[in-house]
């Protein structure tokens, strides 16, 4: 592949199979660990897929394994470091730090060596050319493991846990796919719940995946960056802080204040918000239109007020309305929790004028208001590839059994490659460092 990175291709076809499970490891797990001993190694495990050539063909990337950079038992948990892609941004394997010239705009890119650009690629954010010799390198995720017999113990003294996955858990499998070590997946459905697709997108007794991993209680006032264990990170569309030319995607229409979509990799067009992973700079797939974003933004107001704010995606339109108190405040809005707009309601001017490519108008009113740090997110889609393999769909699970996926759906070979999960394979959940 030659020029800049292009996240389409035009006949929708990938340009290689997805990068196989997310590789941490062989871990050092037995029955007898102590609490008072401490193991330190470093295992220098490294291997590397197949190139295979399909027929017709096209390239596909069957399959790699990377190496755990640092084991550590201490108190029955395990501290890895993670390798692959699939479970980004909620983890990150080995990834590099890309600077956009145009518009200022940092973000992360994954840095293995075949998922590695070998031309500049385009921002995201301003659709600006970012040559990737500059790039600055940096080492996965840091994670501990809990081995699964520790949660028996620990729901005993807390009685807040459970010796089974939960729905949205980070957990280690061993043995995942035929491959030598641990791969880490998220847990997105339960036994005896049944699996199904409709229009590319995956579903659990009928509620899309993502619906169910994000609907917690106070959900759309948890900030879209900040990860947990049972929450997927929010992916980011567009950042107002990093401006090309000094020229902002918001314009002022009547009272409201609108945002106007661009697609960057086709001359900056009006288009509507596709589901792009700004971190998979080597992929080529086509873009799909994304059914939920959300907003975040700070405001300062002078004395107590109200925020509107009306998103316009998917063909339906919903409505966000805030109290405002005097003072700054940071705020986070979700076009998945708001009520329906209708014609004339509210004050002020009647309808927002938002379309398609211009799917967020916001206003303030009752105050005087300084409105910043505006970012337009989306939710990740855990999409069916109907190229993965023999998977079909509808399928209950059985009794012990859990479909498992990655978090970068585009990359994650995972339960739509290989099928549900026996809980005998599923050797203790993942929580973050720190």
């Amino acid at each position: 592949m030659t020029g800049h990175h292009h996240p389409f291709d035009p006949d929708g076809r990938p340009s290689h199979e997805p990068t196989p499970p997310q590789y941490i490891g062989r871990l050092p797990i037995t029955a007898d660990h102590s609490r008072r001993r401490w193991l330190s190694s470093f295992v220098a495990v490294a291997g590397f897929g197949l190139g295979v050539v399909a027929i017709g063909g096209l390239a596909a990337l069957i399959g790699w394994l990377a190496a755990v950079r640092s084991v550590t038992v201490a108190s029955r948990r395990v501290r890895l470091t993670v390798s692959g892609a699939s479970m980004a941004p909620t983890l990150w394997g080995p990834h590099a730090e890309l600077s956009c010239p145009h518009c200022g705009l940092t973000w992360s890119i994954h840095w293995q060596p075949e998922l590695r650009p070998q031309a500049a690629v385009i921002c995201w954010n301003c659709g600006g050319d970012v040559p990737i010799d500059a790039a600055k390198p940096h080492p996965g995720t840091t994670v501990w493991l809990e081995p699964w017999t520790d949660f028996a113990d620990e729901a005993a003294r807390k009685n807040n846990a459970t010796d089974k996955p939960r729905r949205g858990d980070l957990v280690a499998i061993d043995g995942f796919a035929d491959t030598s070590g641990v791969v880490v997946k998220r847990v997105v459905a339960l036994p005896g719940e049944t699996v199904s697709e409709t229009a590319g997108e995956l579903f659990v007794d009928g509620i899309r995946i993502d619906e169910h991993l994000l609907a917690v209680p106070g959900g759309e006032r948890v900030r879209p960056d900040r990860l947990t264990s049972t929450r997927p990170a929010w992916i980011p569309v567009h950042d107002d802080r990093f401006r090309r030319d000094g020229e902002s995607r918001w314009f002022a229409e009547r009272d409201w204040l609108v945002y106007q979509h661009h697609d960057v990799y086709h001359g900056r067009q009006p288009d509507v918000i596709r589901d792009d992973f700004p971190a998979n700079a080597s992929e080529v797939r086509r873009l799909e239109p994304v059914e939920r974003i959300g907003l975040s933004l700070s405001i300062s107001a002078a004395r107590p007020g109200r925020l509107t704010v009306v998103f316009r995606i998917a063909g339906h339109t919903t409505t966000v309305e805030r109290r405002l108190r005097p003072g700054d405040q940071q705020l986070w809005l979700d076009s998945a929790v708001g009520e329906r707009w209708l014609d004339g309601s509210g004050s002020g001017s009647g309808r927002p004028p938002t379309e398609l490519s211009r799917p967020v108008a916001l206003r303030v009113t009752g105050t005087e208001r300084d409105v910043s740090r505006l970012m337009i997110w989306r939710p990740p889609r855990y999409r069916c590839d109907v190229d993965a393999g023999g998977l079909r769909l509808p399928l209950r699970l059985g009794h012990q059994e859990y479909f498992v996926l990655g978090d970068n759906s585009p990359l994650s070979v995972d339960s739509r490659h290989f099928g549900p999960i026996p809980q005998s394979r599923i050797v203790g959940r993942i929580g973050l460092v720190g």
